[in-house]
């Protein structure tokens, strides 16, 4: 396992935005009598800041986030309190060959992030506090509505990377220079820990490569309706070309770093795979070649069934590893 920590760190990333949703009991109490419901069982909010600016705003944070975890996989999931408060964020492997490559578009969606929120909110905050009491009548409260240097800071955009470490070098702290005892104890959990961690971001790829082929196979199952063409017609389109290519370079720079034959198999399948597609044109000629050609698509089916059974066979090797 050398080259897992050589050759990855970890990822982190977090936003934080105004609460633009405040609940107002007096309100809902009003609402819930006039629509003839119990008001223990109704609740209302409102929204200090139009509702569709904040929406425009936390896009960009999404698409970040879903680009993050596009090139990355799973190492640890968020943590929540008993109250359902996140405690901590989830942290993903990102293999250092894709280090620049993540900086760079997570930049893109940082600074998309910023003309949104200078650009719909800061610019537009004396109009939105001006119209606040008659938007929101006698729910209004000026307590909503801080000065602009303060609705600032009450945005966050955190991308973190931190090394990985292996946890076999842990009686090296000397943190941890007691009896041995208790070094051998901490030692144990963390390799513990360690492994569950490593047979989690294993089994992560491997069951998105067998879930994406296993999507595809499924769509090979072409059956138009004749007075419909769009009706059983689930062939796939540009994002998913676009998704495989993605998942196979993640699923190569992972194999590199685990050096395991069936992740290697798998990577080799599906270059073919992606290879005898790309063949075929762009999307759209892909599309129309699928459409009149019942044994390209079984084709297709029987190497999307050839990459699952190598990925499952590492996914069940690093179950193992995880039980044993």
């Amino acid at each position: 396992m050398k080259k897992l920590f050589e050759g990855a760190l970890l990822v982190s990333f977090d936003t934080r935005h105004p609460g633009d949703k405040k609940s107002n009991k007096a309100l809902a109490n009003r609402a819930a009598d006039h629509l003839g419901i119990d008001s223990s069982r109704y609740g209302n909010v409102i929204h200090t800041i139009p509702k569709n600016i904040m929406q425009r705003i936390r896009t960009p944070a999404r698409h970040a986030r879903e680009f993050m975890k596009r090139h990355t996989i799973i190492w640890s999931a968020s943590r929540n309190d008993e109250n359902g408060g996140r405690v901590t964020g989830g942290q993903y492997l990102l293999t250092t060959d894709k280090l620049v490559e993540f900086e760079s578009g997570m930049n893109i969606h940082r600074q998309e992030w910023e003309d949104r929120k200078r650009r719909e909110l800061f610019a537009q905050y004396d109009r939105i506090c001006e119209k606040a009491p008659t938007a929101l009548n006698d729910a209004y409260d000026e307590k909503y509505f801080p000065p602009l240097d303060e609705l600032k800071k009450q945005f966050e955009w955190n991308v973190t990377l931190t090394p990985l470490w292996d946890v076999n070098d842990i009686s090296n702290d000397v943190r941890l220079k007691a009896s041995s005892e208790l070094v051998n104890n901490c030692i144990e959990e963390a390799q513990r820990d360690q492994s569950m961690k490593i047979s989690n971001a294993i089994g992560s790829v491997a069951e998105n490569v067998i879930e994406l082929t296993s999507d595809i196979a499924e769509r090979m199952e072409y059956d138009p309706d004749p007075k419909d063409k769009r009706k059983g017609n689930n062939l796939p389109k540009a994002p998913t070309w676009k998704k495989l290519s993605e998942l196979t370079d993640t699923l190569e720079s992972v194999s590199e770093l685990f050096e395991d034959d069936d992740l290697t198999e798998t990577v080799t399948k599906m270059r073919q795979f992606e290879s005898h597609v790309q063949g075929m044109g762009d999307a759209k000629e892909i599309r129309e070649t699928l459409q009149g050609d019942e044994s390209e698509r079984e084709t297709l089916k029987d190497k999307t069934d050839e990459i699952q059974k190598s990925a499952s066979r590492a996914l069940n090797k690093f179950d193992a590893f995880m039980g044993g």
